[in-house]
């Protein structure tokens, strides 16, 4: 059988069992080589298994390999912090409520985060036709899209604190590690099914397993069928399969209409999608009727595209700043060129300006510079996306 090299991240010299099953506790600091001789190991899959490390520092696997068992992982992440205690409670309840205060700003900012996620990750083969959807029910608001299935490392991701997976990826929007945290801010249960993972982060249960305040929004809970209110499983049951990534959020007064003036605000601008590379179609509905059906519109939209290379000592000077503790994004330090994009109106061979013109950052910000044209580039903006962060002036 051929051998099989592993790459793997090194926490301790502990089991990586344990290590897949703390996550949180992940320490990215260096590679570490794992020979493997057994059974051919599935792509896109993760697994768990017992090692030591053998004199010569290299890692020697003990037993099998086994693939992770999503019930007992979620399980797990929610004993971390459900077990703190002290000075470590209060510390995981403040960062929640800083990254609250932080996230808050325009009401309506967690729709445009939904958007990102679906944004993200598209399906392969699938990348310039992600489809979403927003159901508002009774009690709840279903966001549905048509991208990849949730993996390990994207659940691990939204389980944390500004440790999101996508803070290094030069091809995703998102980068925080937060911007899932929106939807946090009004909403006290939120269920996730995609693929084989079905978990919710709800308050009430938290709160009453934790004897008190905690950090709710980074516990998971599995959760199957029987444990979803029904209203819950009649949207869920008529979902077709190719939304693999199926959200039910309950607002904390469990009336949902409370969402329709946001999802208002975001889809009667034609724009919406304009920018954002692989979503193509938004739809907004309420009891079985169709309120917004935004598809990307480009007969309308004069849009021109342009790459610049970043220069070598441009590059290092974002290379120190992010080092130096900046708000400029890890992954700006892997980007060789930058995007900038310009948009008009189109009337046949026309070109119309564009009233009260926004800065995009793929999504739109609040910010006005009195352009009668859309510019959307790598801008880095505020958490509310109110505007951008005030960039230093090099010397």
């Amino acid at each position: 059988m051929a051998r099989i090299v592993i790459l793997v991240r090194l926490i301790s010299a502990t089991s990586v069992e344990k290590m897949a099953l703390s996550l949180t506790e992940l320490s990215l600091k260096k590679d570490v080589r794992i020979s493997y001789d057994g059974p051919k190991l599935e792509i896109d899959t993760f697994y768990q298994f017992h090692w030591h490390m053998d004199a010569n520092g290299d890692i020697v696997i003990d037993g099998k390999v086994e693939k992770i068992d999503r019930v007992r992982f979620l399980n797990k992440l929610f004993d971390v912090y459900a077990t703190m205690q002290g000075k470590a409670l209060t510390d995981a309840a403040n960062n929640q409520n800083t990254i609250f205060g932080e996230v808050t700003g325009a009401e309506h900012t967690y729709i445009y985060e939904l958007l990102q996620n679906a944004n993200d990750y598209p399906y392969p083969g699938e990348e310039d036709d992600v489809k979403v959807k927003f159901i508002v029910t009774d009690h709840y608001l279903f966001f549905l899209h048509t991208g990849s299935n949730f993996n390990l490392r994207n659940i691990e991701g939204i389980c944390s604190f500004n440790e999101g997976e996508k803070r290094d990826n030069v091809e995703t929007i998102g980068y925080k590690g937060i911007g899932f945290k929106t939807v946090f801010v009004k909403n006290d249960y939120v269920y996730l099914h995609s693929g084989d993972w079905n978990l919710r982060f709800d308050q009430k249960y938290s709160e009453v397993r934790k004897f008190g305040s905690c950090p709710w929004t980074i516990m998971p809970i599995p959760t199957s069928d029987a444990d979803l209110d029904e209203e819950v499983r009649n949207v869920l049951r008529q979902v077709p399969p190719h939304y693999r990534v199926q959200f039910a959020l309950r607002n904390k007064d469990h009336n949902a209409e409370v969402n329709i003036p946001q999802l208002e605000k975001v889809f009667s601008d034609n724009q919406i999608l304009l920018f954002i590379p692989h979503v193509c179609e938004a739809v907004v509905s309420k009891d079985g009727k169709v309120l917004y059906d935004v598809k990307k519109d480009r007969e309308h939209w004069e849009v021109e595209q342009y790459k610049y290379h970043v220069p070598d000592d441009l590059h290092e000077w974002v290379s120190r700043d992010i080092n130096s503790g900046s708000r400029i994004p890890d992954k700006f330090k892997h980007i060789k060129t930058v995007g900038i994009s310009f948009a008009v109106g189109k009337d046949g061979n026309k070109l119309a300006p564009v009233e009260n013109a926004r800065v995009y950052n793929y999504l739109p910000t609040e910010l006005h510079l009195g352009f009668n044209f859309l510019i959307n580039a790598d801008f880095i903006p505020n958490s509310s996306r109110s505007g951008l962060h005030e960039d230093v002036l090099l010397e």
